[in-house]
């Protein structure tokens, strides 16, 4: 028992001794800690002297350079087109790219031959209306003074019927001048009614020349405007960008927005063509008649074919029309002749173009197409008997 305590006794001592090894330890580590934090001691702020190079101050102006990286972008864009096409015949002075244009500036003009021309035949056409208006003015006038004098003299021929009469009933007069003065007082009186219609066509002639001269004036509004537009002018300062035209050159309106519109027509007229089939026997007319004893077609007077073709991007779009006369068809079955009618026939085609001028994609350049025909009339014979 007393080996048992004493061995206790030892363990509780050495348990005791390792704690306070510890606690000291711990107890130098802080003062280092606190030594290090705190720095070496502070020295008494001792004079610094520096060289610096002086000059005289001297006011003067200083333009800084700033040099900068990134893109530049136009705050307001306006992009130039001609309403109008012609030949480029002036240009400004550095119409080019990068040059300077102030506003009001007039760029470019194309020739303005034929829209002076068109300007001047409207000014003409209004003088000519003029006229006319005033000429109508002066025969309204003239009606009105012819209607007037109708009415006076057909006053003065009321009284004379009325002192016919009066002698009639007299005794005085007779019959006969009682007739002559009523024949009198009728065509004075139909005389006027005429005077009031011509009075009321003069009063038609003025509105219709008023309203012609006011359709040439807007004319000539219309062409004044299209000769302006020849001209293209700066509509604010700025500096000029994608310039494609050149002096001499072709300005066209502009269609890639509403795509591209081409139209044509031809017509053939034959006036006379004679043939004869026998030798020895005069040459006849044929014209009109059926040229395969079918009726599958004739000597045609007229024939003609009418088109218009849209195209934008992918799609084109095209209408034609083909028209051919009358003819007379020889009728193998019955005595005389039939005759087969002139004929439309319309025809209609969507076209659309998979991935144009792509020579590496698969279908490139394919066209797929619809159509559509149809004939107007739809029966194209009627006998003749």
């Amino acid at each position: 028992m007393q080996f048992v305590r004493r061995s206790l006794t030892g363990l509780v001592m050495l348990m005791v001794s390792l704690g306070l090894l510890v606690a000291s330890g711990l107890l130098i580590r802080d003062a280092l800690q606190s030594r290090m934090d705190a720095g070496p001691p502070a020295r008494p702020a001792e004079e610094r002297v520096f060289a610096a190079r002086v000059i005289t101050l001297q006011p003067s102006r200083v333009h800084p350079v700033l040099t900068a990286y990134g893109e530049v972008r136009a705050r307001r864009v306006l992009e130039l087109r001609m309403l109008s096409g012609g030949t480029v015949t002036a240009l400004a002075v550095g119409f080019e790219d990068g040059g300077r244009v102030i506003a009001g500036e007039t760029l470019l003009r194309l020739d303005t031959a034929e829209a002076a021309t068109a300007r001047d035949l409207a000014a003409a056409d209004v003088a000519r209306a003029g006229a006319e208006e005033a000429e109508a003015a002066r025969a309204l006038s003239l009606a009105h003074d012819d209607l007037a004098s109708a009415e006076a003299q057909a006053a003065l021929r009321d009284q004379a019927l009325a002192r016919q009469r009066d002698l009639a009933e007299r005794g005085i007069g007779s019959e006969a001048a009682v007739e002559t003065a009523e024949l009198a007082a009728a065509g004075a009186d139909q005389a006027v009614v005429s005077r009031r219609q011509a009075l009321s066509q003069a009063e038609t002639q003025v509105a219709l020349a008023k309203t012609a001269t006011d359709r040439q004036k807007i004319t000539l509004a219309s062409a004044g405007r299209a000769l302006a537009d020849t001209e293209l002018r700066a509509e604010f300062t700025g500096l000029l960008d994608g310039v494609t035209v050149s002096l001499g050159g072709s300005v066209s309106l502009p269609t890639e927005r509403m795509g591209r519109f081409d139209f044509s027509a031809v017509a053939t007229w034959t006036k006379s063509y004679k043939i004869s089939n026998v030798a020895g026997v005069p040459l006849a007319e044929v014209i009109g008649t059926d040229s395969t004893g079918t009726g599958d077609d004739g000597y045609l007077e007229w024939r003609g074919r009418v088109q218009a073709e849209w195209t934008m991007g992918n799609i084109n779009v095209v209408f034609s029309g083909l028209y051919t006369d009358s003819f007379l068809e020889a009728d193998p079955d019955e005595d005389g002749s039939n005759t087969v009618d002139s004929t439309w026939i319309f025809d209609t085609q969507i076209n659309y173009t998979l991935f144009p001028g792509n020579a590496n994609a698969f279908l490139a350049d394919t066209k797929i197409t619809v159509a559509n025909e149809f004939q107007y009339p739809a029966s194209l014979t009627t006998c003749n008997h």
